[in-house]
């Protein structure tokens, strides 16, 4: 059931958490978050040419600033590797999600 806004200070807390509850299910917002997440992993990474040429065609005015902002970015981004090279970070293993979904990890984790 649904309220108007300014009865919402006398809907019971309870009614509200119910309407919520039965609003989302977590099981699909996982699933949508997931998409979105592969989605982007599939695109490819531009380089730094790449997003110069892409900040170039936006006109320029808007162009000019994407290249000074991209240019900004490039010499923070070199400071940052002086400062903490990348050989020093911790990479985090591949998680191998096949392998985490298969039928005997599903008995032992729950189905994802």
């Amino acid at each position: 059931m649904r309220k108007a806004i300014h009865t919402v200070k006398r809907l019971p807390t309870e009614e509200f958490y119910d309407e919520v509850a039965n609003t989302y299910s977590w099981h699909q917002v996982a699933e949508r978050t997931e998409r979105v997440y592969d989605f982007v992993m599939d695109k490819p990474v531009p380089n730094m040419l790449n997003r110069i040429k892409s900040g170039v065609a936006w006109g320029p005015m808007v162009g000019l600033w994407a290249m000074f902002y991209t240019m900004i970015e490039v010499i923070t981004l070199w400071l940052i590797e002086l400062i903490l090279p990348e050989e020093d970070i911790d990479i985090a293993r591949s998680f191998d999600a096949k392998m985490y979904n298969s039928y005997p990890l599903i008995k032992t984790f729950g189905d994802h």
